[in-house]
């Protein structure tokens, strides 16, 4: 077995096959952001070592780095080792003990989406020994994910909760707006907060610079005659930065 050079003597084994499973933290990505993988045993009998690949097409993918799992661990001290533009993990436990049964995470990757297109993740060199030092049949699941472009323009989405101000019993509006784009959203203005037909109190409102990826916070305030706890009311949050404009509209419940 490729650098585990201390186990030998491989036997052929008669139990079914073990299965791995490629978890990705994602189903979709946009090129140049990262993502994780889980490479995941499951339903396992006696695992006491393991070797695989995790293989994509070249320039597709880009390895940041290599994160022993948790799963083999649980039946004792373990030698953990990893590398690889094609990113390989290798994992034994140590000494004259069982192996680990059941379901857990092996190794996590840490990748760079490189490319848009489908990414196809799979297991290669595949190796799974028990405690008697005999080979596992294994059966690898695939997976892949969707990259995307990158949006070259700010991409401004509005979240909201809600919550009556103490003693005025004003309705507030906590706003979260995150900038999904590649792109800054320089120069962010915040005019529009309406519920119903009742503009908010506290716009418009200055925001500032909004990096991509990165998000920021403001508040509306409405008085409290603006609707009954309980009430249905649309929601409508709008405003604008340099070269471009967002909305949102929602249907909400006031508390």
């Amino acid at each position: 077995m490729r650098r585990l050079a201390f186990i030998v003597g491989l036997l052929a084994s008669p139990m079914l096959a073990q299965t791995l499973v490629i978890h990705p933290s994602v189903s979709s990505v946009a090129a140049g952001q990262s993502f994780t993988v889980n490479v995941v045993a499951s339903g396992v009998q006696d695992l006491f070592a393991y070797q695989f690949t995790l293989t994509f097409p070249a320039g597709s993918a880009t390895l940041n780095s290599i994160a022993q799992g948790p799963f083999l661990a649980t039946g004792g001290t373990t030698y953990f080792i990893s590398g690889g533009a094609q990113p390989w993990s290798e994992e034994t436990l140590i000494g004259r003990i069982s192996g680990v049964d059941g379901t857990g995470t092996l190794a996590t990757f840490a990748l760079t989406a490189a490319e848009p297109g489908p990414l196809q993740l799979s297991l290669t060199a595949v190796s799974l020994l028990d405690s008697n030092v005999a080979s596992i049949p294994a059966v690898a699941t695939p997976a892949t994910v969707k990259v995307t472009i990158a949006s070259s323009q700010p991409d401004i989405i509005i979240t909201n909760t809600l919550s009556r101000e103490p003693g005025t019993n004003n309705v507030l509006v906590s706003l979260t707006l995150s900038n999904l784009g590649g792109t800054a959203a320089q120069n962010v203005q915040l005019t529009i907060g309406e519920i119903d037909a009742t503009a908010g109190a506290t716009v418009p409102q200055s925001l500032g610079i909004i990096a991509s990826t990165g998000r920021t916070t403001a508040t509306l305030t409405f008085p409290a005659s603006v609707g009954a706890s309980g009430a249905a009311a649309a929601l409508i949050v709008g405003g604008a930065y340099t070269g471009g404009s967002f909305q949102s509209a929602s249907r909400i419940t006031l508390p």
